[in-house]
């Protein structure tokens, strides 16, 4: 677009018509206006991620989440995920779901063996399995959300992409 506006000034130096000068003019402030929009955006930008990184990704993220108004539940979980010093809050949770769905495949393991139910069997052997896999389900994601595997990936994108690599790239 700049080359453009720069052949047509050249162009309108030549020719001794008053219309393609105002033409010429127009584009050329049109593209000083969306230059300025540009610069006034990256220096927004660029402040808003200084003020971010300055004392810490960590601080912002805590200062963000009790600012946004979230419950003491989650304002627990952030903190765990950006510190890792506590216990998973939701493992209290998960195990005791774990210990309800075990409490369920008791009681179906007792109508299973009574041998006046009148269950069908197969449906009997089929919930456990599906309680089974249940078990496995909930135990998979309690390793797959533990801070060890998360933190090192908030850690990756906040430190090393946004206050790194994104302010290197500003400037």
């Amino acid at each position: 677009a700049i080359w453009f506006i720069s052949l047509s000034g050249m162009l309108a130096i030549c020719t001794r018509r008053y219309c393609d000068d105002c033409i010429v003019g127009m584009l050329g402030s049109l593209a000083i206006l969306a230059l300025i929009g540009l610069v006034a955006l990256e220096v927004t930008v660029s402040v808003t991620v200084a003020d971010f990184c300055y004392k810490g990704p960590d601080a912002a993220v805590l200062s963000a989440a009790d600012k946004i108004g979230l419950d003491e539940e989650n304002l627990e979980l952030v903190e765990y995920y950006v510190s890792c010093n506590s216990s998973h809050p939701l493992y209290q949770y998960m195990n005791q779901t774990i210990a309800s769905i075990k409490s369920l495949n008791n009681t179906l393991q007792g109508i299973d063996d009574n041998p006046g139910a009148t269950c069908d069997a197969t449906a009997l052997s089929s919930m456990s399995g599906l309680i089974s896999t249940s078990i496995d389900s909930i135990l998979s994601f309690m390793a797959d959300s533990d801070c060890s595997v998360i933190n090192p990936i908030y850690t990756q994108v906040f430190y090393g992409i946004i206050c790194d690599e994104f302010v290197r790239g500003l400037f």
